[in-house]
């Protein structure tokens, strides 16, 4: 596979203090590696601030990988989730929130990371599934 990069131009040789190195042409380099990215990739989500949303959604484009939802919040947050996380995640907590829950108890009825649950909610709430009725306190519509 790195020959085969190397062959299109992504990856080239330079010599620099006796050794060979490789480098990445520029052009290529948001779409090898980017902090962003590599959280989206490896967590399954991204929360990105506000001054980073038109650098991820930049770089979304650029990756040009499917397969993911994203929603600016109330809080000018981008809360982006892989689907398939998303759909895991969403029959349970739609039949969870026919009566109204907290943050906290949706945390502990999940088990999961309150940063994936606040983001897969901000997407909920932007699709018109689920209100946010007080402060960190949700239900299905």
């Amino acid at each position: 596979m790195f020959e085969e990069m190397k062959e299109r131009g992504v990856f080239f040789e330079y010599k620099k203090g006796g050794k060979t190195l490789i480098g990445i042409d520029r052009d290529y380099m948001p779409l090898v590696s980017h902090p962003l990215l590599d959280q989206l990739e490896r967590q399954g989500y991204l929360i990105a601030e506000k001054d980073e949303i038109e650098k991820v959604n930049q770089l979304l484009k650029e990756w040009g990988k499917g397969g993911y939802k994203g929603v600016v919040g109330f809080d000018k947050k981008l809360y982006v989730v892989k689907e398939d996380i998303l759909k895991k995640y969403e029959k349970t907590l739609l039949e969870i929130l026919k009566k109204e829950r907290s943050f906290e108890q949706l945390i502990n009825a999940l088990s999961i990371e309150p940063f994936l649950l606040k983001a897969i909610l901000e997407i909920l709430r932007e699709e018109g599934k689920i209100i946010e009725k007080r402060k960190n306190v949700y239900e299905v519509v």
